[in-house]
């Protein structure tokens, strides 16, 4: 059997079909940094998804794990992208310079490299099997250290990102009449 059907096929292939075409639509009506910044954000996430869908409908486990292995795409520059769109939001245009994304986006890059390559080095996770349930199979792992470096630097982003928005919506609380931050 080559495909197994689960309960999050049809909601995620919604998403995918929705994110599509918005995809789309925002590249036709682009203005500025922010629109290509959300562009990359819904590209990400649709790699992310079918990925995602991929993995858990495929029971041949070389395709298993290398849609598992795609998935980490998404996940570890998803974060980046929301810091960078959190950034631009508050027109802290500072960080836009090729310098800062390279930095922000050198441990990520890297760590998806490494995750393509785990089984030469086994830094991102030591050990993936392919575990067997009634009518459903899965990849459960034991992850390393470089695992939890990656993640803790994703929710830092993350957290950084919410942070610089929450400060900037506290500052313009004052200011009642200025203007949306998206103003060039």
């Amino acid at each position: 059997m080559l495909w197994q059907n689960t309960n999050f096929l049809i909601p995620l292939l919604s998403i995918i079909l929705i994110s599509i075409p918005g995809t789309f639509y925002i590249w036709t009506y682009r203005k500025g940094l922010q629109d290509i910044i959300g562009i990359g954000i819904m590209i990400l996430s649709t790699i992310w998804l079918t990925a995602y869908i991929f993995q858990q409908c495929i029971t041949i486990n070389y395709l298993k794990v290398l849609f598992d292995k795609i998935q980490y795409t998404g996940i570890l520059l998803l974060p980046v992208g929301l810091f960078l769109l959190a950034v631009r939001y508050v027109n802290y245009n500072k960080i836009f310079k090729i310098k800062y994304i390279l930095l922000i986006c050198t441990l990520p890059v890297i760590t998806v490299f490494l995750t393509l390559t785990n089984e030469i080095h086994k830094l991102i996770w030591t050990d993936a099997k392919v575990v067997l349930f009634d009518s459903f199979n899965m990849i459960v792992k034991e992850y390393n250290t470089m695992y939890f470096v990656s993640i803790f630097y994703s929710l830092a982003l993350t957290i950084a990102g919410i942070v610089i928005i929450v400060i900037d919506i506290i500052k313009s609380y004052g200011n009642p009449g200025e203007q949306n931050n998206w103003k060039k």
